[in-house]
């Protein structure tokens, strides 16, 4: 697992020029505009190399700035393509639900009792 409790995973990712190619090539692959899964996943090898940078110079990948040419540039459009105030209000809705059925639960628990 891939955890700063796992330098050796993160080790092996960094050295094996095998693994940062398919990672690399799938954070620069682009998948279609409705295709939630690819997305994901270009996000998640994203951020795998974000996590191991900075690669061995000897490795294809060390030539791309993985900041500048690969994170920035997918998560920008989809950072400002969301509106805090809306994304806020949804949260803040979410918690009151969720708090309120969690009273329920309780006070009917201490009812029965």
């Amino acid at each position: 697992m891939l955890t700063d409790d796992n330098p050796p995973a993160a080790e092996e990712l960094r050295t094996n020029g095998s693994y940062t190619s398919v990672l690399l090539s799938v954070a620069q692959n682009q998948p279609a505009t409705d295709d939630i899964r690819g997305l994901i996943l270009k996000v998640l090898a994203t951020g795998i190399l974000q996590n191991i940078s900075p690669l061995p110079p000897l490795t294809a990948a060390s030539a791309v700035d993985t900041e500048d040419e690969i994170v920035f540039p997918l998560l920008q459009p989809l950072l400002t393509s969301i509106s805090l105030l809306e994304a806020s209000q949804q949260i803040q809705a979410l918690v009151e639900k969720q708090v309120g059925e969690s009273f329920l639960q309780l006070f009917s628990v201490s009812l029965r009792i």
